[in-house]
Protein backbone atom coordinates (compact mmCIF):
# COMPACT_ATOMS: atom_id res chain seq x y z
CA UNK A 1 0.00 0.00 0.00
CA UNK A 2 1.34 3.35 -0.96
CA UNK A 3 1.60 6.31 0.12
CA UNK A 4 0.58 6.16 3.33
CA UNK A 5 -0.75 9.75 3.52
CA UNK A 6 -3.44 11.89 2.62
CA UNK A 7 -3.58 15.06 0.85
CA UNK A 8 -1.51 17.32 3.29
CA UNK A 9 1.41 15.86 5.67
CA UNK A 10 0.04 13.55 8.19
CA UNK A 11 -0.54 9.59 8.18
CA UNK A 12 -4.04 8.64 7.29
CA UNK A 13 -6.27 8.96 9.92
CA UNK A 14 -7.45 5.02 8.73
CA UNK A 15 -4.21 3.71 8.91
CA UNK A 16 -4.33 2.83 12.79
CA UNK A 17 -8.09 1.10 12.54
CA UNK A 18 -6.77 -0.66 9.10
CA UNK A 19 -3.76 -1.75 10.90
CA UNK A 20 -5.90 -3.10 13.80
CA UNK A 21 -7.95 -5.35 11.50
CA UNK A 22 -5.39 -6.38 9.94
CA UNK A 23 -3.86 -7.83 12.92
CA UNK A 24 -7.31 -9.51 14.02
CA UNK A 25 -7.08 -11.35 10.63
CA UNK A 26 -3.84 -12.60 11.48
CA UNK A 27 -1.79 -10.26 9.02
CA UNK A 28 1.83 -8.70 10.05
CA UNK A 29 1.83 -5.05 8.87
CA UNK A 30 5.40 -2.88 8.66
CA UNK A 31 5.97 0.49 7.33
CA UNK A 32 9.06 1.10 5.43
CA UNK A 33 10.79 3.75 3.58
CA UNK A 34 10.67 4.20 -0.22
CA UNK A 35 13.50 5.89 -2.28
CA UNK A 36 9.97 7.93 -3.95
CA UNK A 37 8.08 10.61 -2.38
CA UNK A 38 4.46 10.33 -4.48
CA UNK A 39 3.70 13.28 -2.29
CA UNK A 40 5.38 15.40 0.30
CA UNK A 41 5.65 12.98 3.55
CA UNK A 42 4.39 10.04 1.13
CA UNK A 43 7.18 8.38 1.05
CA UNK A 44 6.42 5.39 3.15
CA UNK A 45 4.62 2.15 1.83
CA UNK A 46 2.87 -1.05 3.95
CA UNK A 47 4.37 -3.98 3.88
CA UNK A 48 1.89 -6.96 4.85
CA UNK A 49 3.04 -10.70 5.48
CA UNK A 50 0.65 -13.56 7.12
CA UNK A 51 1.49 -14.53 10.35
CA UNK A 52 3.88 -17.50 10.83
CA UNK A 53 2.15 -19.09 13.58
CA UNK A 54 -1.47 -18.02 12.32
CA UNK A 55 -3.04 -19.23 8.98
CA UNK A 56 -4.41 -16.55 7.05
CA UNK A 57 -7.28 -19.11 5.85
CA UNK A 58 -8.78 -22.16 7.49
Amino acid sequence: MFPLVPMGYDTSPILGPVLAKLADAGLLASRHPVDYEFQRGGDTMLRLRVAPDRPLWT
